[in-house]
């Protein structure tokens, strides 16, 4: 007859449950899942206040830019500027809600933390903007469609302009200047 010493093979055999669960349990850092938090919860509150300055009736232009300058030290550069090229607005951009409710002072002062390229759905609202506002202008300011490397391949950007004649019948003129290589 065999003794337990004999059958136990102490290289296979799993820890006892006692030992499992007198281990220390897993620590967690407790400052990351805070700061998460604390992230989300600025985002939140940042993009409340971008949301009253294109969509609240107490507009007022001489106070947008140092109230945007705010917001954006409140977030990292990076964050910020996705929140602004986000459909998070009624579904639409910060951008897009500035242009619709002529509200210029709000489109630059945002518009200059966009950082490199804008992303293809703010690029997307914004075109829709223009178009619904026939904002020509503003469409041209924003340089849509114009990428760097177009300069760098040497060729100048396509211009469009669009000359009303006669009111009346809504008749126009287009001319369209198209750059080759």
């Amino acid at each position: 007859m065999a003794t337990n010493s004999e059958l136990v093979d102490d290289s296979n055999t799993p820890p006892a449950y006692d030992t499992i669960f007198s281990a220390s349990p897993i620590q967690c850092d407790q400052s990351s899942v805070f700061s998460s938090r604390r992230m989300k919860k600025k985002r939140t509150a940042v993009l409340s206040r971008i949301r009253d300055i294109v969509l609240g009736p107490d507009f007022a232009p001489s106070s947008v830019v140092p109230n945007v300058n705010a917001y954006a030290t409140a977030l990292p550069a990076t964050e910020f500027s996705k929140i602004l090229q986000k459909r998070n607005i009624e579904g639409h951009t910060a951008l897009y809600w500035a242009i619709v409710n002529n509200r210029p002072q709000a489109l630059w002062a945002l518009r200059k933390f966009i950082f490199g390229y804008y992303s293809s759905v703010c690029e997307d609202d914004l075109h829709i903007a223009c178009i619904i506002t026939s904002d020509h202008a503003i469409f041209s300011q924003l340089t849509l469609g114009v990428r760097n490397e177009d300069w760098y391949l040497g060729c100048s950007p396509d211009r469009i302009q669009v000359h009303a004649c006669d009111e009346p019948t809504n008749q126009f003129n287009v001319v369209l200047r198209i750059g080759i290589f």
